[in-house]
């Protein structure tokens, strides 16, 4: 097991082994590997490999091959072509500070858990899909290694609550992918709610409402540079069909997040992260909703969300509608919710934010020291990555992390069985309830089990 405690082992046994060599062989060790000429020595850097190389995972890629101090080793991906592209990536990119400019050094595997036996390996960077990311981080944790998981970072509740359970037993650093929470924007928004600016807070609206559905997409020929059973993971089987993964070049993120086999819908793509921003605000990370009602109960327009205090949060289909919404003062109506944002409503005013910078606020000198569109945002990978090296907790740590995701599941789950739902979240069950209980988990396909 390779974690940041034998990486300061590592850096020791180099010291030693430089003076004892010095004397026989004196110039035969390169400053880079001593740490010189604003070099970072080989034993100071976090070894990472990436599992799942789509969009999110390239873009990840491509900021951690900018960072000096770690060492990219490994690439796991089912699909040929993104595994064997993006190791070219890697190696290019590591052959540019070359002398020579070559550099080979970076293997491939079509599953990520062949990554985890090898002791060289510090951290797994993650972004495979929900169907793989609990029982992923499971078992990065049991292997020892740290984790960044892309959200949604579960696609069960028990998978969620299992997450926690092993990177606490395991003491790896588990970064989950809400962003948001390395932005200054959305920084400062949070803590103008917390502090109390807007009064108590009555209401709260989000967008990205649609949950996961049944789908019975036609069998095509599974593609020879495909590893589908691997892809799959434990969800049951399924044939291929393109639909689900686009080959090679990914068009976009999360194709197959509208299959409920799969995925947990608009409800985990998108409003998982105004979730994760929801609880921020109102200071229940480890917390949730106590209540949850579908439109197609019949009782709200729109779905409905109950938390403590009388809070109640609305998952719009884009704006709020002045024939049914209380239109807060100052607040135009045709204003578009921000896509992975929130507007918190309460007695003194409403604050609303979103990405790239967006901030407004009633009144308006709630945000007249906010941040300008870019300053302090944050790599939210940096940010784990310097928190493994400090042996703290990450911005979203996998706690924070798996409660935001928790919603989006409780969502998916009011809105398939199309009734309304009590939830304690406490006991992380559902009140009363054993059709509902019987869906925070599913069986695992063998031969994956945690």
């Amino acid at each position: 097991m390779s974690t940041i405690s034998t990486l300061f082992s590592r850096r020791e046994f180099l010291r030693a082994s430089v003076c004892l060599g010095s004397l026989a062989t004196p110039f035969l060790i390169p400053a880079s590997a001593l740490g010189k000429d604003g070099n970072i020595a080989p034993s100071n850097r976090i070894t990472l490999g990436f599992a799942g190389v789509g969009m999110m995972n390239r873009g990840h890629l491509a900021g951690t091959l900018s960072f000096e101090d770690v060492q990219v080793t490994a690439i796991a991906d089912a699909d040929q072509w993104r595994r064997e592209t993006n190791r070219q990536t890697v190696e290019t990119r590591y052959a540019e500070r070359k002398a020579n400019g070559q550099f080979k050094g970076c293997d491939i595997y079509s599953g990520f858990h062949e990554m985890l036996s090898r002791t060289d390996i510090d951290g797994i960077v993650m972004a495979l899909g929900e169907q793989w990311h609990g029982i992923g981080v499971m078992m990065c944790a049991q292997a020892g290694k740290h984790v960044y998981v892309e959200k949604p970072n579960s696609y069960t509740i028990t998978e969620a609550l299992g997450s926690i359970e092993a990177v606490r037993r395991y003491g790896i650093i588990a970064q989950v992918g809400y962003q948001q929470r390395s932005w200054a924007n959305f920084v400062y928004a949070c803590q103008v709610v917390r502090n109390g600016a807007l009064g108590k807070i009555r209401n709260v609206y989000i967008i990205h409402s649609n949950p996961s559905v049944e789908s019975d997409l036609p069998a095509e020929p599974t593609p020879p540079t495909l590893d589908w059973n691997t892809w799959l993971g434990a969800a049951p089987w399924r044939p291929f069909n393109h639909r689900l993964h686009y080959l090679g070049n990914p068009l976009n993120v999360v194709p197959w997040s509208f299959c409920k086999d799969l995925g947990l819908g608009g409800l985990g793509s998108g409003a998982s992260h105004a979730f994760d921003v929801v609880h921020w605000g109102l200071g229940c990370d480890q917390s949730g909703p106590l209540e949850i009602i579908p439109r197609e109960s019949g009782q709200v327009p729109y779905l409905t969300f109950k938390y403590p205090n009388d809070i109640t949060l609305q998952v719009l289909n884009g704006r709020l509608d002045p024939k049914v919404h209380e239109i807060p003062k100052n607040f135009d109506p045709i204003t578009s919710i921000q896509p992975f944002g929130a507007v918190f409503v309460g007695d003194n005013g409403w604050l609303h934010v979103g990405r790239r910078g967006y901030l407004k606020a009633s009144p308006a000198e709630l945000a007249k020291d906010r941040p300008s569109r870019f300053e302090g945002h944050k790599s939210h990978v940096r940010n784990w990555l310097d928190s493994i090296r400090l042996r703290r907790r990450p911005a979203c740590d996998i706690e924070i992390g798996s409660h935001s995701t928790i919603a989006a599941i409780l969502g998916n789950i009011a809105c398939w069985l199309k009734r309304p739902l009590k939830w304690d979240p406490i006991k992380n069950e559902f009140q009363n309830d054993d059709e509902a209980n019987r869906l925070r988990s599913r069986a695992l396909r063998e031969p994956w089990t945690v």
